[in-house]
C-alpha cells in the first residue's frame, strides 16, 4: 500500500512537471527557435578548416655500423675527447625539432608561406603592412601539431588551415626542412670529427691507435657521404602529406544538435522560471485585487 502510495505521488509529480511545460510551450518553442537558430547562423561564421598529414619513421642505425672503430677504441685505450660519432635520430629528437622555433621560422622565411598562412589582416605587422616572422610562429601555434607514437615508432605532423594546399604544402615544406637540417647538421659533425681525427694522428706514434682512428675516419667520411643522399638518412616519410578533399571542422550539424539540445533544456528551465513567478505573485496579499 505505501509503495502505492510513492509511486501514484511520483507520477502525479511527473504529471505536474509536464502541465506546466505544455502551459508554457510557447515560452519552450521561442527560447528553442532562439537558441537553435543561433547555433545555426554561429556556425556559418565558422572558418572551414582542411587537415593534411604526414607520417615520419626514425631511422635506426645499428651501434656496429655507427661506431665500430670507436668502442674498439674505447674498449682498449678510452674515449677521445672532442670526437661526437653520429647517432641514429630519435623520437624525441625528431620531435623538438618540429616544434622549435628555428625551423618553424626557416619554413616560413625561406619556403615563402608567410604570407599565405593570412587570409585577413591578423596579427603584428610590419611597417610595409606585412605578417612577421613572429606573426607567422604564433600562427603555427594552433595550425601544427606533431604527435608521437612510442609503440609504432612513428611521428605524424599534421596541419590544418582554411586553405587545403597551403596544409599540404605547409606539412610538407616542414618535413623537407627538417631533413635539410638534419642531413646538414650530420655533414657538419661528421667532417669536423674528420679534421679533428686527422690532427691527431701526427700525435699518436702507435701503430693500433692509428689503425683505429683512420677507421675512425672512415665512418666520418661514410657518415658525410650518407648525409648528401638525404633520403632516408635520419627518418623516412612513410605517408607523405596530400591536399585534403574533406574539411575537418567545423561540424555544423553536431553543433545544431548540441544547440537543439540546449534549447529544449533552457526552454523548460524559463518555462518553470515562469510558473513560478506567476505563483509567487499570485500568493502576494492583495493580487486577486488587482
Amino acid at each position: 500500500m505505501r509503495g502505492g502510495k510513492y509511486a501514484r505521488e511520483r507520477e502525479l509529480d511527473l504529471a505536474d512537471y509536464w502541465a506546466v511545460v505544455w502551459k508554457r510551450r510557447l515560452a519552450v518553442l521561442l527560447v528553442s527557435l532562439a537558441v537553435t537558430s543561433g547555433s545555426l547562423v554561429y556556425s556559418f561564421t565558422i572558418t572551414d578548416r582542411y587537415e593534411s598529414r604526414a607520417v615520419i619513421m626514425p631511422v635506426s642505425r645499428s651501434a656496429e655500423q655507427g661506431a665500430g672503430g670507436a668502442s674498439a677504441i674505447a674498449e682498449r685505450f678510452g674515449s677521445i675527447p672532442g670526437i661526437s660519432l653520429p647517432a641514429s635520430a630519435s623520437s624525441a629528437e625528431i620531435t623538438s625539432l618540429l616544434k622549435s622555433n628555428q625551423l618553424r621560422a626557416r619554413v616560413l622565411e625561406e619556403r615563402g608561406l608567410l604570407e599565405r598562412l593570412f587570409t585577413g589582416a591578423r596579427g603584428a605587422r610590419d611597417d610595409r603592412g606585412k605578417p612577421t616572422t613572429w606573426d607567422g610562429l604564433r600562427a603555427l601555434d594552433s595550425i601544427l601539431e606533431v604527435k608521437s607514437e612510442l609503440k609504432d615508432n612513428t611521428i605524424t605532423l599534421s596541419g590544418a588551415h582554411p586553405d587545403p594546399q597551403v596544409a599540404a604544402d605547409l606539412v610538407g615544406h616542414m618535413v623537407s626542412a627538417l631533413m635539410d637540417h638534419m642531413t646538414g647538421e650530420a655533414r657538419r659533425v661528421a667532417l669536423a670529427n674528420k679534421a679533428y681525427l686527422e690532427a691527431q694522428l701526427d700525435a699518436s706514434p702507435d701503430p693500433i691507435i692509428r689503425q683505429k682512428i683512420y677507421s675512425l675516419i672512415a665512418r666520418q667520411m661514410e657518415t658525410a657521404m650518407m648525409s648528401e643522399m638525404r633520403e632516408g638518412f635520419a627518418f623516412r616519410v612513410v605517408d607523405p602529406p596530400r591536399v585534403p578533399d574533406m574539411k575537418i571542422s567545423p561540424d555544423r550539424r553536431g553543433m545544431v544538435r548540441a544547440g537543439f539540445l540546449l534549447s529544449l533544456a533552457a526552454g523548460v528551465a524559463a518555462a518553470f522560471l515562469l510558473e513560478s513567478r506567476s505563483r509567487r505573485a499570485s500568493e502576494k496579499p492583495g493580487a486577486k485585487d488587482l
